[in-house]
């Protein structure tokens, strides 16, 4: 015998604010009387046709940056203001989700970029933001090719920097991949595991601890 549910839906609130473009939001969080949400934005769409591989082999393309920006929802009057952040380019943001989902005192996020100084091309670094203040820092390597950070803390770990970053990186130079280790909080190489082949390009990435899989 069937048994109908009946769902009753709660009160719908419209909002509005200039129109932007993201694929990922960062971190999101209650305020007093404000939703505030990190939101790794675009000011448009295009990114989406910059991705097409007829888009990349053109000479000289230039990603469009998107970085990350603040938005306060007033859940009074339903008004939205924002504002940035940092002007670094981050796309596949990661933060220490364990401990910080949904909490602002979150402190960094962490993700795949374009060097300030090589815009040409596609994602050539890792970077660093500085949720507070908007400070970036870069790990990054001639023909080396970057994916998604994952950050794994430190056992006790003080702060949402003391731990590593594992990346697994394409080496464009010389053909294949390596797991890339970086200490988060300084962003410089501790180790790095070589695979004597490429590994497939991929966009999302994650770790299993030991305790996880059990």
């Amino acid at each position: 015998m069937k048994k109908e549910i009946s769902l009753e839906a709660g009160p719908i609130n419209m909002s509005s604010t200039e129109a932007f473009f993201s694929f990922h939001h960062i971190n999101a969080w209650d305020d007093g009387d404000e939703l505030v949400m990190d939101i790794n934005a675009y000011d448009d769409a295009s990114i989406v046709e910059k991705y097409y591989l007829k888009e990349l082999e053109k000479p000289g393309t230039q990603l469009p940056f998107g970085t990350l920006r603040r938005y306060r929802m007033d859940l009074r009057n339903k008004k939205i203001s924002h504002h940035l952040v940092s002007d670094a380019c981050i796309e596949l943001p990661r933060i220490d989700y364990e401990r910080f989902n949904t909490e602002g005192s979150y402190g960094f996020t962490y993700g795949v970029s374009l060097k300030p100084t090589q815009r040409e091309g596609f994602y050539n670094s890792l970077v660093k933001i500085n949720a507070k203040n908007g400070d970036s820092s870069y790990w990054n390597e001639d023909g080396c090719y970057p994916g998604e950070p994952c950050f794994v803390a430190r056992p006790n770990s003080i702060n949402d920097e003391d731990g590593v970053l594992l990346s697994i990186v394409l080496d464009a130079k010389n053909k294949n991949s390596f797991l890339l280790l970086l200490d988060a909080g300084s962003m410089t190489e501790i180790a790095r595991a070589t695979v004597p082949q490429a590994i497939v390009y991929g966009f999302h990435a994650e770790f299993f601890s030991e305790n996880s899989l059990s």
